[in-house]
């Protein structure tokens, strides 16, 4: 069985558990290497006020 069905189980059957922790900091591997960018401009082509209003 993985880390996970043991540690599902031992949460499930009994109120004080001890579960493993992760092996690895998420908040340094999980860092986008950079902010997604739009390519297309869709505020203004898009929500023109005046138009189809």
């Amino acid at each position: 069985m993985s880390v996970f069905f043991v540690a599902w189980v031992a949460a499930v059957h009994t109120r004080e558990t001890l579960l493993p922790t992760p092996f690895h900091d998420r908040g340094v591997v999980v860092v986008p290497s950079r902010l997604p960018q739009p390519a297309f401009d869709h505020r203004n082509i898009e929500f023109n006020s005046g138009e189809h209003g």
